[in-house]
């Protein structure tokens, strides 16, 4: 496994700039002239063509898919979603009975096909001549990625990306179109969109994350939902950067662990490569944004000051508006949704019942007569726990996000979010895989989550979703998270790779928590050592919850 990772690893990086497109093409680079193929028996399109009618494609002929050349900086390129084998790619132009095309001192007439190698993925310099002898020349470049493809098209008239880059308000939009292909079936689709900065502490960073929202036109009026890759249709979107996190594969570790232990409204994400304005920004988790709605968390929020409607909320460490301080454990919720209410006194006080019998040794509310899991629903709260426990986040007893829904008048535990700074990111016990983080209370002795493992009917959940899901822990497993961390490793090798061209110096960042590691691969050793630990950790801790 580690000699792929170096040998994927090292090909991108020798090549460089294959990793973007730039902005301009750069001059062709000197290599040997391609190997003609024997010309296609399909029909030429009738000539003359205009310029910007040569149809140029490049075929992975592995995967069998054929992709077609986008308009960029100084020229076109190939963004080639979910190619890796750069030897199976072929370039094929036709052009008609009276144009003739010159690649790099060969001329090709009627039609131009050969194989790419990596020399020519750098850059690639077309001239196409008509009968005439008018004649232009084309720049095509190559952004092949393991992940998915996203390029935005900024319209800079309407607000600059550095300037939004620069506002730590995140009140500063980007306007434009953008074109998403996919990984695996090449399914692709344009929007406009807008775009803004997104996270806290995070945002020092210089990698950013964005909040992506999308639009049926160029006006930026009507919202254009779309599923993305199977996703649940929306219009509001985040790109997640991964930044402190040197293996990129953390928060997709996670939220996967939250689906398949049967977290209804776990958020689902893909991978994509990232580029503005045609150049590249870096791997990012394209992922649904927490939000109510069917395909997201199924209620309906409040529209009142009642329980009538749902609410979406957060213990959070930071101060936003609006939120409740809770009475007991002093902690701060925040109601992330609805946020236009003005007064939030009804959900207030079902919280603080909540939390007196959470806080009550036999969990009971001696004032309503209702007992702990009257409010709350114990098996999202068991699986949220899991989550947590298990990756050991750094914020595991001061945050997490939970919900009420109006269904059944309890709160519910998820979805589960941000999980850049887990299993073992950070050191201390953040990286201890033996350490019982949120039954010790570390940070946090109030913590909901703690106070639930006193109630023996919590514990038994979290030891039957154990039992049921045993694999999942196993790291002799192949439905281990432990073997997905290098099943992810191993697919995204190439897009990983190029995300450290760009951002070298975010391995050896000495400013983060976790021991300083200079290359991808002991980063990633931090991390699958860690769960490997865990694993083992597991085995006699979660069975022996309910021996107490």
């Amino acid at each position: 496994m580690k000699k792929f990772l170096i040998r994927g690893l090292a090909v991108v990086l020798a090549l460089g700039v294959l990793a973007s497109c730039e902005n301009g093409a750069s001059d062709e680079t000197s290599a040997s002239s391609p190997a003609p193929v024997t010309t296609p028996s399909e029909p030429a399109p009738e000539a003359p063509l205009d310029a910007d009618e040569y149809l140029a494609t490049v075929t992975d002929t592995v995967g069998g898919r054929e992709f077609s050349a986008m308009p960029a900086p100084g020229g076109y390129c190939f963004y080639l979603p979910g190619v890796n084998d750069l030897s199976a790619l072929m370039f094929n132009c036709w052009l008609g009975e009276e144009v003739s095309a010159t690649v790099r001192g060969q001329t090709f007439s009627e039609s131009v096909r050969f194989a790419l190698n990596a020399s020519a993925m750098e850059s690639l310099k077309i001239t196409y001549t008509q009968a005439d002898g008018t004649a232009v020349t084309e720049h095509y470049t190559f952004c092949a990625s393991s992940a998915g493809i996203l390029s935005l098209s900024v319209d800079e008239s309407l607000g600059t990306v550095d300037a939004m880059n620069r506002d730590p308000a995140h009140e500063t939009y980007c306007y434009g179109s953008l074109t998403y292909l996919a990984e695996d079936e090449g399914y692709d689709f344009s929007s406009s969109f807008s775009l803004k900065g997104r996270g806290n502490a995070t945002w020092e960073d210089e990698k950013k994350g964005y909040a992506l929202k999308l639009y049926e036109s160029d006006s930026y009026t009507d919202k254009n939902k779309i599923s993305i890759s199977g996703m649940g249709r929306s219009a509001n979107w985040v790109l997640v950067a991964n930044h402190r996190d040197r293996t990129l594969i953390r928060n997709a570790l996670a939220q996967t662990l939250a689906a398949k232990l049967g977290m209804e409204n776990a958020v689902q994400f893909v991978f994509v490569d990232l580029y503005i304005n045609g150049e590249y920004r870096g791997l990012y988790n394209l992922m649904q944004k927490v939000e109510s709605g069917k395909e997201q968390v199924d209620i309906t929020e409040a529209e009142t000051d009642s329980l009538d409607g749902g609410y979406l909320l957060e213990f959070d460490n930071y101060s936003d508006t609006p939120q409740i301080k809770l009475k007991q454990s002093g902690m701060w919720v925040t109601v992330n949704s609805p946020d236009d209410l003005g007064n939030y006194a009804a959900i207030e006080k079902l919280l603080n019942e909540a939390e007196a019998a959470i806080f009550d040794p036999h969990g009971y509310n001696w004032e309503t007569g209702l007992y702990w899991d009257n409010y709350i629903d114990v098996n999202s709260f068991a699986i949220l726990w899991m989550v947590r426990e298990y990756t050991m986040d750094n914020d595991a007893t001061v945050n997490f996000r939970f919900y009420y829904d109006p269904a059944d008048g309890k709160f519910h535990g998820g979805p589960t979010w941000d999980f850049d700074n887990s299993m073992a990111r950070n050191s201390g016990v953040f990286a201890d895989p033996e350490f019982a983080l949120i039954e010790s209370g570390y940070r946090n002795e109030n913590c909901w989550l703690r106070k639930l493992m006193e109630f023996d009917a919590f514990r038994e959940e979290i030891v039957r979703l154990y039992n049921r899901h045993r694999t999942l822990f196993d790291s002799d497993s192949s439905d281990s998270i432990y073997a997905l961390a290098y099943r992810y490793a191993d697919e995204l090798s190439y897009s990983i790779g190029m995300n450290f061209t760009v951002w070298e110096k975010q391995l050896a960042n000495k400013s983060w928590n976790n021991p300083a590691e200079p290359t991808y691969e002991g980063h990633f050793a931090l991390l699958t050592d860690f769960l490997h630990g865990r694993n083992a950790f597991w085995e006699d801790y979660v069975p022996g919850l309910t021996k107490r």
